[in-house]
């Protein structure tokens, strides 16, 4: 579970900003806090703010880092990451990091990248309730790295710590220089060393985290169709958000259909492809043009192609996935989040409230503070949706603003600090520019 994250020099996040899940002394809607090894979590926290504040900025920096961790710095664009605001930032580092709760453990990680030299300059991972025990921390000093340890280490454990050292101080292998030495770690380590379970533990936790953009796609929809149990599922959350769909189909298609005038040369190679990547996970969901396509094969190694469709209430006229409304289809990405295989996951949702009428948001949240009260998942959503700004929905400290600053930097602060009185109408006062976090309008001055 997350306790907080903090972001320094990425994109309009100047100085470190720090947003935290830690619950307050609050007593309203207990359901929303998490209590664990005397720690008490929010599940949620809700994110307001002009346009051009910093609210997607916020998620892309979680974006950024994570995928930093789970795939090394090579694979991200690192150009113009920076707070470009100040020149000189460019030779700043860029920080990123993460406190979890993991089990009974609380772990302290981070790490911080050279935009100018594209390298990991940096890199720490501690535990313990103050964060007194130094797992491992890696420096880039003199051309090397040095990488030391709190911890004291016996027979196996201290010789492949010695060894993966040892790995890290030949700076003239670039790869070093782009990886992150808990990942690299986590992936070569034993998980039956107690040590080493420290990085797993921490790892899992990242690659655990779900993050939805306005145009992300669900690739795993077209289990729904399959699953029978999936299927009554999404159709009970159809239902309940009234967008009009009764049941759920799966229609054959075929294959080479699919791919028009193609050569057949071209349609050989992606069939191959295909068919290897089924070998490997069983199903091959995709989303072509909006729509939902399942691939199997069959007993002769041959693709088996389906198309998810829906049922209005005429079995002989089904709806494409293409032919929803926006709003219906956004539901398609963010029903899943429901499903049991995403529980006790961090969920992060940038713009929630994208094509969605202002009900239907709440609904959402709603729906989850219901259906999560048994496990430790949590959700961090951004939104322009004042409506959700309700004492009776939120908790003061799941309620955050980011405000864009005279310097154009990102400011993230919480409602907590403001100690409303919970009959407060928060949405009125928060429009009436009380807390900041809203558009303020220059005067349109026409020429002459």
């Amino acid at each position: 579970m997350l306790i907080r994250y903090s972001v320094e020099n990425y994109l309009s996040f100047d100085k470190r900003q720090i947003l935290s899940m830690a619950a307050s002394q609050g007593t309203r809607h207990k359901d929303h806090i998490i209590e664990k090894s005397n720690h008490k979590l929010l599940k949620s926290a809700v994110i307001f703010g002009a346009n051009a504040s910093g609210k997607s900025n916020l998620i892309y920096s979680i974006a950024f880092s994570t995928s930093i961790v789970l795939n090394g710095l090579e694979k991200v664009d690192l150009n113009n990451k920076y707070f470009k605001i100040k020149k000189q930032h460019y030779k700043k580092p860029g920080v990123f990091q993460y406190d979890f709760l993991i089990e009974d453990k609380i772990y302290s990680y981070g790490f911080a990248i050279s935009y100018e030299r594209k390298q990991i300059i940096s890199e720490w991972l501690y535990t313990g309730e103050e964060n007194d025990i130094c797992v491992f921390e890696r420096v880039w000093e003199d051309e090397t790295y040095s990488i030391r340890t709190d911890m004291k280490l016996k027979g196996s454990d201290a010789t492949r710590f010695k060894i993966y050292c040892e790995d890290y101080k030949n700076s003239k292998n670039l790869a070093i220089l782009k990886k992150l030495f808990l990942s690299d770690i986590a992936l070569r380590a034993s998980k039956d060393s107690e040590y080493f379970r420290n990085y797993i533990e921490v790892l899992t936790e990242l690659a655990n985290v779900i993050i939805l953009f306005p145009e992300s796609k669900y690739q795993q929809l077209g289990n729904v169709a399959k699953n029978q149990d999936l299927k009554e599922l999404f159709e009970k959350f159809l239902l309940c958000f009234d967008t009009g769909i009764e049941k759920v189909e799966n229609m054959k298609i075929e294959f080479d259909k699919m791919f028009n005038d193609a050569p057949k040369e071209q349609i050989d190679r992606i069939k191959q492809d295909i068919s290897n990547k089924i070998h490997k996970k069983g199903t091959l969901n995709l989303r072509v043009n909006d729509d939902v396509i399942s691939l199997n094969l069959d007993n002769q190694g041959n693709i088996l192609a389906s198309k998810m469709l829906l049922n209005h209430g005429n079995d002989e006229n089904l709806f494409e996935c293409s032919e929803e409304s926006d709003g219906t289809q956004r539901l398609f990405d963010l029903i899943p989040l429901f499903f049991r295989e995403n529980n006790n996951r961090l969920v992060i949702i940038d713009e929630i409230d994208r094509s969605l009428h202002n009900k239907l948001s709440r609904k959402f949240l709603e729906l989850y503070y219901e259906l999560s009260k048994n496990n430790k998942s949590q959700i961090i959503v951004t939104t322009h949706e004042t409506s959700l700004l309700d004492l009776d929905l939120l908790r003061q400290d799941e309620i955050w603003f980011i405000e864009r600053e005279k310097d154009h930097s990102s400011l993230l602060y919480s409602l907590n600090k403001f100690k409303e009185r919970y009959d407060k109408s928060v949405e009125k006062e928060y429009l009436l520019g009380k807390y900041g976090a809203v558009p303020v309008f220059n005067q349109f001055a026409e020429e002459d």
